[in-house]
């Protein structure tokens, strides 16, 4: 199965929605934060204005968030092994484990959709 924008698209807006819903976020904060008006983040979370990629794009940035954030740890771990086999094709080298030998695995990420995001800490001071 494959994954298109409009998929992630429509998580964000799942994920928006219950974060307002939860007290997370108000869609007055999104909107400043990503400098966008609250009349649009509302009507983009109700479903009346579409979520553009670049309206997209400018909230992740204002959340700290990126694509990959909007992926389960399963569903990437599979999509990336997909894409190695595919990339692999015809060499001896089994899906999933780097031409080196290691297994090809990718880092705990933040998953939205389950509600084990967690907000975006500053950097603790060097001293």
């Amino acid at each position: 199965m494959g994954l298109d924008f409009g998929e992630l698209l429509s998580r964000l807006r799942t994920w928006l929605n219950r974060q307002v819903r939860n007290g997370v976020l108000t869609e007055r904060g999104l909107a400043r934060r990503a400098g966008l008006s609250q009349s649009h983040i509302h009507n983009v979370l109700k479903g009346a204005r579409i979520l553009t990629p670049a309206t997209a794009d400018r909230i992740l940035e204002a959340l700290g968030l990126t694509l990959l954030d909007l992926l389960e740890w399963e569903e990437a771990e599979r999509l990336l092994c997909m894409r190695l086999e595919q990339e692999q094709a015809g060499r001896t080298t089994p899906p999933c484990v780097s031409p080196e030998g290691g297994a090809v695995r990718i880092p705990p990420g933040r998953a939205l959709l389950r509600g084990r995001l967690q907000a975006p800490r500053k950097p603790s001071s060097p001293n």
